[in-house]
């Protein structure tokens, strides 16, 4: 850019403005972004906040188009860095209604409004804020919105989507968010398009929801339902749901799930203790053709799986203090086909009565992964009877949580009795990796004992958790069976 210094004898005003001008001029030939495709335009302007890109949309004709037409509208930080005074909220809200009038009926990709409604506000005040949000959804699926997003706090009553969301052709994604409110129920007339509705931190007005979701929503792919209040009895059957994501801690006290394309269900589930003694909790799953499972929790009464032939990979992360031992054993007994397995402790801990250590076949599991404080005394011969029902087993890491230590001992199995187990799943091991955490040495018992007896292992990682525990100590533990092992060992700080 040229600057003009008007100086006695140096420059005179009119030659001074001639420069000025030809300068504007060279700055208007060298606008590089008018002239980009839309498409690249519209990936720059989502960097942007709704203030900034309006500011970029004053620039030119060309920038004010891109701007009316960006496919992803997202007023999510309209907020930002301003104010709320009441003053302030109107110029938003008019700055809204004033972008949706001049976009016309441009397409729209994605669409996300938050707003937050202030508690001082007059009755009249709040019915038009309500009346104003309500208008912006509208001008949205006007636009064709394939993605909506509503997230929405402060209300002094239920909320309710209008009826143009759940007729609307273009909708492929919802997804409500309103702060533990109520959401109405939608009419059971409403037939929906939606592929994916993810419905958060709300509660549920009646248990028709999901029979709405079940009879109307005949293509939805995906359904994730968090933090969901209000409503004791879920009920969920599709043919199409692929993917389901539950995170529910009140109220709840049956969960019936049932697709037959479900692939992923991924559940976080606290049943409601304090039922009536002539009911108790349960869960029933329907999906024959589930791949993962992720559950965390409590379990339920008697809960009923189904058959499960195609699971790939399983977590299990079962509460400690409401765990039964039938139900748990259960649940593994329902999973024995998975290939991949993540315990924890307390799921471990659940599967066996006192005095009986009968586990499942895992006759398709190759992967296990153990969640533990260590491996103390009382553990390992749970362990032990779970991997004698894993016969393939090639990959194991046994992860230790150092935070949780407890003072039990964990040196109470040495050489002699790991050697009396004949474990079938070491002449399949390939790869072991162990947490040590304390002084004790069943970790390394068990380490030494694989060295020997693992004929294809080719590495094992023995992870520390102290810098205090030089890695030569247990080096030289292991030293003796290394002699006789081909697998690469690496010992190392976690």
């Amino acid at each position: 850019m040229i600057t003009v210094l008007r100086r006695k004898g140096k420059l005179p005003a009119a030659s001074a403005s001639c420069e000025d001008q030809a300068t504007c001029s060279e700055n208007v030939t060298d606008d590089r972004f008018s002239n980009l495709p839309d498409d690249v335009a519209h990936i720059i302007l989502s960097f942007l906040t709704f203030k900034d890109a309006a500011r970029v949309g004053a620039a030119s004709k060309r920038c004010r188009q891109f701007y009316l037409s960006v496919p992803l509208v997202d007023f999510d930080a309209i907020w930002r860095g301003i104010k709320r005074t009441h003053q302030n909220k109107l110029r938003m809200m008019n700055s809204v209604d004033r972008y949706l009038f001049y976009r016309g009926d441009n397409r729209i990709q994605r669409f996300c409004i938050s707003w937050s409604f202030v508690s001082s506000e007059t009755e009249n005040e709040y019915c038009d804020d309500h009346s104003r949000v309500i208008t912006w959804i509208h001008k949205a699926v006007r636009c064709n919105v394939e993605e909506l997003d509503v997230r929405i706090c402060g209300l002094a009553n239920t909320f309710s989507l209008p009826s143009c969301v759940f007729l609307s052709q273009s909708l492929r994604s919802l997804s409500v968010n309103l702060n533990t409110q109520i959401l109405e129920t939608p009419s059971l007339s409403f037939s929906s398009n939606i592929l994916y509705l993810e419905l958060i931190n709300l509660k549920i007005a009646d248990e028709n929801l999901f029979k709405w979701i079940s009879c109307c929503c005949k293509c939805i792919k995906k359904l994730q339902i968090l933090n969901i209040a209000g409503v004791r009895n879920i009920s969920i059957e599709s043919s199409s749901l692929e993917h389901f994501r539950a995170w529910i801690s009140r109220d709840l006290l049956h969960l019936n799930i049932s697709g037959e394309k479900l692939e992923t269900i991924d559940m976080f589930l606290w049943f409601e203790e304090s039922y009536p003694a002539t009911s108790s909790p349960s869960l029933k799953i329907f999906a024959p053709n589930l791949k993962n499972l992720k559950w965390k929790g409590t379990v339920g009464n008697s809960p009923n799986l189904g058959e499960f032939t195609s699971l790939e990979k399983v977590k299990l992360v079962l509460a400690p203090q409401v765990l039964d031992f039938d139900n748990v054993y259960e649940v593994l007994y329902s999973i024995c086909c998975a290939k991949v397995l993540i315990l924890s402790e307390e799921t471990i801990l659940g599967c066996f009565k006192e005095g009986s250590m009968a586990a499942p076949i895992f006759d398709n599991l190759c992967n296990l992964n153990i969640h533990c404080t260590r491996l103390d005394d009382y553990l390992v011969p749970i362990v032990v009877s779970l991997l004698r029902g894993m016969p393939n087993l090639n990959t194991l890491y046994i992860k230790a949580r150092s935070w949780m230590l407890d003072g039990k001992t964990s040196s109470g199995f040495g050489m002699e009795y790991w050697k009396l187990q004949n474990l079938a799943f070491l002449h399949q091991l390939n790869e072991v990796t162990i947490e040590y955490s304390d002084d004790g040495s069943n970790e390394i018992q068990f380490a030494r004992y694989i060295l020997e007896n693992a004929q294809n292992l080719k590495k094992m990682v023995i992870l520390l958790h102290y810098e205090k525990k030089p890695s030569k100590v247990i080096a030289e533990m292991v030293s003796r069976s290394k002699m006789i092992s081909t697998a690469t060992i690496i010992i190392r700080s976690r």
